[in-house]
């Protein structure tokens, strides 16, 4: 892998944590605040009431329909398919350093989060790709992500979507 791939990987992984830990911060405030330690899918559609960036979410009641959404939704629709283990273990892993309390994960919370992180990730990619053919050129480069988190697209989303200690 060269290393231009290299970068832009390390970029998405980067947007990737940074967005998962306000999701799973805000949601695990919702979830202690509730009197629960263990975080729900409810917890994570409610945020959508809290911020203005967090997109509404209408979840399936079990993972096979939520799969089943997320690969059959729309023929113009791009998946991801990111990999659940690492995902799993990145959540954990947030949840760990984020909360003094240890807090359970629901049972359909992951492939939602995965849900959302991958739509995320295709809306950056999708602005980037604007700024690509913006400059007419037919390669996507790291300055092109760049452009988009400099925009107000992301900053504005992470800082509202953070609650002051």
């Amino acid at each position: 892998m060269n290393t231009t791939a290299m970068f832009i990987t390390n970029i998405i992984i980067l947007i990737v944590k940074t967005f998962l830990t306000n999701i799973i911060k805000n949601s695990g405030y919702i979830a202690l605040f509730s009197g629960r330690k263990t975080l729900l899918i409810q917890d994570i559609c409610f945020l959508h009431n809290i911020s203005p960036f967090m997109p509404h979410i209408s979840y399936p009641n079990n993972l096979y329909k939520l799969s089943h959404l997320s690969i059959n939704a729309d023929k113009k629709c791009y998946s991801i398919y990111t990999l659940k283990r690492p995902l799993n273990r990145m959540v954990r892993d947030i949840i760990y350093r984020l909360f003094e309390q240890p807090i359970r994960i629901g049972k359909n919370v992951v492939p939602l989060l995965q849900y959302i992180v991958e739509s995320y990730i295709i809306t950056i990619m999708n602005h980037a790709y604007i700024f690509t053919m913006s400059d007419k050129r037919d390669t996507l480069l790291p300055s092109d992500i760049e452009n988009v988190l400099k925009t107000d697209f992301i900053w504005s989303y992470i800082s509202r979507t953070t609650l002051k200690d």
